[in-house]
Order: structure tokens, then C-alpha cells, then sequence
């Protein structure tokens, strides 16, 4: 185990999540130095960032000798994830490491195709987030307290988890309306496309929480008022392809991507 966890470090150091550098954690489990729910928690942040990381490169991988040691990888660092989330103790007192396990762990049943464990995964996520107060702070507080900007990445796809997943399942979302908009948690470096993606992403996903509150009965909006918010919700998606269209085009521009039309 501790051979195939140094192995792991040059291939998910740079590979960015919820958390910041992945040495601390790798150093911590391999030295014998974190244990018990640590442990698992840490385990479960490095395997479910190799899985991530491995998916990554088979999507560009020409040789069908790396493509299957590479599976072969992947298939033993998603059992060995899956049996670290096993060993999560949800009553245990609440964490950003707990946090950023569990929504590594969303993120893993995600890829898998298990939704409905990603979405229950969510919801507990989701009630960690209100716990820590993470659910109220505001700007400025996310400046004094979260220098490292691991706590607004993790407001920002718990977000992002808790409205996608419920609007697969048609079912309630479970993290409350956010101090500050969503999209603001993300860092302002226009150059650096996966930023771009992630804008995308939670401006998409605030889309499905509106059309949540619409097909979703109870505390949603009332029938005299539902189109007036589809209404809304077409609007925000038409700025969000001329986005799409803007980014594309800064892309061909520069020469990033092939010109294929939009």
C-alpha cells in the first residue's frame, strides 16, 4: 500500500479539486502519521483525485498498452476509494477535511453512474456545508478565513453536486440559498480554461436550481408565477451560450482549438 500511494504523487500533485496540495496528505498516510477517520478521509481524497486523473489521460491515450495499465490502475484505486468511503463516520464532528472527502467521494459515484449514491453523498455534504456556517459567509469573510480558497471551491461544487444531481432525480435540493453568488466563488483568471469551465458550470447549474423551484412541489414558485421565472430561466441560458460562443471563438482565435463552427 505504501509503494502504490508514493506512486500516486507525481501523477495527481498538480491535478486541481477541492483541496490544495496533495503532498501533505500522500506524506501523512504513507509515514503511518494520519489514522483512524483521518486516515480514511485523506484515503479517499487521494484515490478518488487518481481516478479523476487517470479518466483524464484516457480520453488522449493513442497506445493501447498504456490505455489497459492504465484501467487496470483505475479499477484498483476505485476499489480502494470505495472502501475509504465505506469508512466515513458522517456522526463524526464536522470538517473541511470531511467536506472535501465527501465531495470527492460525489464526484467518484458520479463517474461511476451511481446517482442516486452521488445525490445522497450531496445531501449529506450539504448539511456539512450549514454545520461549518460555510452556507452564510460572505465575501468578506471568504477573504479573512480562506486564504488557500479550499472552502469557497467547496461551497461552489457542493453547489454545483446538490442542483445537478436533483434536477437528474426530480428531487429537492438540500444546501440552502447562499450568502454570495455561487458563480463569485470562482477565482477571476480568465486565461486558464478550466476556470472558464467551471463559470459555465455553475451559472448552468444555477439554470436547473430556478427550473428546480418550478417542477419541484411544496416551497417551489407558485403556477401564476412559473412562467414569469421560464421566462427567466431562457434568458440566463442565452447568455450563457453567447459565453459559450465568445469563449469559443477567443479559442480558434488563438489557436487553442480548430475552427468546426458554432
Amino acid at each position: 500500500m505504501k509503494l502504490k500511494l508514493i506512486q500516486l504523487a507525481p501523477i495527481i500533485l498538480h491535478h486541481g479539486s477541492f483541496i490544495g496540495p496533495i503532498t501533505y496528505l500522500l506524506r501523512a498516510v504513507v509515514n503511518g502519521q494520519a489514522t483512524g477517520q483521518i486516515a480514511s478521509q485523506y484515503k479517499v481524497c487521494i484515490f478518488a483525485r487518481a481516478v479523476t486523473y487517470i479518466n483524464r489521460w484516457l480520453r488522449i491515450c493513442t497506445s493501447r498498452e498504456l490505455a489497459q495499465a492504465l484501467e487496470a490502475s483505475k479499477k484498483k484505486y476505485i476499489t480502494a476509494a470505495l472502501r475509504s468511503i465505506q469508512e466515513l463516520d458522517i456522526l463524526q464532528k464536522p470538517s473541511l477535511l470531511m467536506l472535501q472527502s465527501l465531495l470527492l467521494a460525489v464526484n467518484l459515484m458520479q463517474t461511476l453512474g451511481d446517482t442516486t449514491q452521488a445525490w445522497t453523498l450531496t445531501a449529506f455534504a450539504s448539511r456539512l456545508v450549514v454545520a461549518l456556517g460555510y452556507h452564510s459567509v460572505d465575501a468578506r469573510m471568504l477573504e479573512e478565513c480562506d486564504r488557500n480558497h479550499e472552502i469557497r471551491r467547496c461551497i461552489r461544487w457542493c453547489y454545483y453536486y446538490d442542483k445537478v444531481l436533483s434536477m437528474l432525480l426530480v428531487r429537492p435540493p438540500s444546501l440552502p440559498a447562499l450568502s454570495v453568488e455561487p458563480a463569485s466563488l470562482l477565482l477571476p483568471r480568465q486565461a486558464d480554461p478550466l476556470d472558464m469551465k467551471g463559470n459555465i458550470l455553475i451559472k448552468l447549474a444555477h439554470v436547473l436550481d430556478g427550473a428546480l423551484s418550478v417542477l419541484t412541489p411544496g416551497d417551489g414558485i407558485p403556477d401564476n408565477q412559473a412562467l414569469g421565472a421560464i421566462t427567466r430561466l431562457e434568458v440566463e441560458l442565452q447568455d450563457i451560450w453567447e459565453e459559450l460562443c465568445e469563449i469559443y471563438h477567443d479559442f480558434v482565435f488563438c489557436g487553442l482549438i480548430p475552427h468546426q463552427g458554432v
